[in-house]
């Protein structure tokens, strides 16, 4: 669980599989989408404060990730030489 939260500063009370289950994320994972890509508004023009809220977090927590694993790779290629 510490690597989860080392890598997007939030920690799971649970597994953190199981929120994939969860209905609420799968919307979440599944408006993101159309969030990166500038469409929201044409996919889900009035979308909830909460779903709202999830996204704009997903997205925080994404880009924790993807700059985490861009340092650790920087970091192999830096010991590799």
């Amino acid at each position: 669980m510490s690597a989860v939260e080392d890598w997007t500063g939030d920690r799971p009370v649970s597994c953190p599989w199981r929120a994939f289950f969860d209905p609420f994320v799968a919307r979440v994972l599944r408006l993101y989408g159309f969030f990166e890509s500038g469409q929201l508004g044409w996919y889900a023009p009035n979308p909830s404060y909460r779903v709202a809220t999830g996204i704009a977090h997903y997205h925080r927590v994404r880009c924790s990730v993807v700059a985490k694993g861009m340092e650790k790779d920087a970091e192999e290629r830096k010991r590799r030489g």
